[in-house]
């Protein structure tokens, strides 16, 4: 029993790891826009909720953005890394939770879809709500 934990852990670590690395390596979506960035930091995250469960796909979010703002800081106050971290859950445990329910390709394509579109509405309503509100931005004329 411990022998298995202590390979989960450790494989959870490695991906932590791994995504860690990849943020590193982001670059702009549109480059009038340069604010605007991707990384790949959340395949790992992904392929750790795939074989471990959506709670361990969450936790792989939250470390990896953890450890980033351990190595390298904030140049958002904060509030960049808990953006990746909201879109990042509603990501990964999406598509994991879908994924578990019935293990297969299907799925996981699906589990997939779904998750970022549900990513999508998280990141409209965490800008909307909370972080233009912690730069004392409002949408002018919005009827939300």
């Amino acid at each position: 029993m411990k022998t298995t934990n202590t390979n989960k852990m450790i494989k959870i670590s490695l991906l932590v790891a791994i995504s860690v690395v990849l943020m590193y390596f982001d670059f702009p979506i549109l480059p009038p826009f340069p604010w605007l960035k991707i990384d790949l930091s959340e395949i790992p995250a992904l392929m750790g909720g795939f074989a471990y469960g959506p709670i361990a796909g969450g936790v792989i979010v939250i470390l990896k953005v953890l450890l980033r703002l351990l190595i390298k800081g904030s140049a958002t106050g904060f509030s960049g890394e808990l953006a990746n971290i909201v879109v990042g859950l509603a990501l990964v445990v999406t598509a994991a939770y879908i994924y578990h329910r019935n293990k297969s390709k299907k799925t996981a394509i699906l589990g997939m879809i779904i998750g970022a579109l549900v990513m999508q509405v998280a990141a409209i309503f965490a800008n909307i709500y909370v972080f233009l509100p912690l730069f004392n931005m409002h949408l002018e004329g919005a009827a939300l």
